[in-house]
């Protein structure tokens, strides 16, 4: 799709999704593909199509970051919205859980062991649910270890886009950017508790990913809650 046909729908989730064609709806790599050129994209704070799934596997918590066709949520976007508001995550179901466990092994979708990024926790704000690492705008190709760059390049880019990306984030005077994702323990707790209430769908939570602007200095969260933000955006097709 030509990004000239994109546009860009604000408001909360579920007004600004039924306002586009949901197969068109970009992710974050492409959302900063698109940075690269159109600066003015640079300015807003976009919900992207990667679907962040968390599991509780042998008691050790793990993140899926899969594509739009496995985006859980988007695929039973009311039923998520209204679960995100109530309970703050959405239950998938299990035959949508397996798919995307299933796609990560062809290697369609990101599998990270939440143990292995060197996540730091947030000193106030969100402690004990979320977590971040950082990631150094020069060095970064040293620092990361490959857990961390496999969520880098979903987030920013592969290759010579990410090299590009880094490039943006030094423009502005950034020496890192970080990607939040939920707490270890926020995962066992909360799918343990989720699986005892709804055993017959297992035990894993979802979230939605959010793109933020140059404002928040581009940092990437594929573990927010938030389906009523007026300002965040959803760009893709106009659906018809």
């Amino acid at each position: 799709m030509a990004a000239e046909q994109l546009v860009i729908e604000k408001g909360p989730l579920l007004e600004a999704y039924r306002k586009l064609e949901p197969a068109t709806i970009q992710h974050s790599d492409e959302l900063m593909a698109d940075r690269l050129l159109n600066v003015d994209l640079r300015f807003d704070y976009f919900c992207t199509a990667d679907f962040p799934m968390y599991t509780n596997e042998n008691d050790d918590a793990f993140l899926y970051l899969a594509r739009r066709t496995n985006h859980l949520a988007f695929q039973n976007i009311e039923e998520a919205a209204k679960q995100l508001r109530k309970r703050g995550f959405y239950l998938p179901e299990s035959e949508g859980i397996q798919a995307v466990i299933d796609s990560a092994e062809s290697g369609k979708t990101v599998k990270v062991r939440l143990a292995n990024p060197d996540l730091t926790t947030p000193p106030k704000i969100g402690k004990g649910e979320w977590c971040y690492f950082e990631i150094h705008t020069t060095r970064f190709k040293e620092k990361l270890n490959p857990q961390q760059m496999a969520l880098a390049e979903r987030a920013y880019g592969a290759g010579e886009n990410l090299e590009a990306s880094m490039a943006i984030f030094r423009e502005a005077e950034l020496q890192t950017v970080k990607i939040t994702v939920l707490d270890p323990k926020f995962v066992l707790k909360h799918t343990e508790r989720m699986y005892l209430d709804h055993p017959q769908k297992g035990s894993s939570i979802g979230r939605l990913s959010v793109l933020s602007d140059f404002h928040a200095d581009f940092d990437f969260e594929p573990a927010s809650r938030d389906v009523r933000d007026w300002d965040c955006c959803l760009r893709g097709l106009p659906s018809s």
